[in-house]
């Protein structure tokens, strides 16, 4: 099954905001895969939520870069412009802090 990984990561008790930050971008991986974008896009935003609250600009980069390719592959082309725009941002953002 597609995201079983990521689903039995989240069912986890005590696993810590960037682990379940990482384990809903998988299952928004999985669920993209299995062309459902719907719930693909939630997982993403879930794991977008988490790593601007304990402020991981590179992830939070990730995080809009998928959201920027799915919001395209449904023609939502104004949401991927400012997907990708803020993905920049956060990269540069992230760039800085090294």
């Amino acid at each position: 099954m597609l995201g079983e990984g990521a689903l039995t990561a989240l069912a986890q008790p005590g696993l810590s905001e960037r682990d379940t930050a990482n384990a809903q971008r998988m299952l928004g991986d999985a669920l993209a895969a299995a062309g459902d974008p719907a719930q693909s896009e939630q997982a993403y935003l879930q794991a977008l939520a988490l790593d601007k609250k304990i402020n991981l600009p590179q992830r939070v980069a990730e995080d809009l870069l998928r959201l920027e390719a799915l919001a395209r592959k449904q023609g939502r082309q104004d949401a991927a412009r400012d997907y990708a725009q803020r993905a920049r941002l956060s990269a540069e953002a992230a760039s800085a802090l090294r």
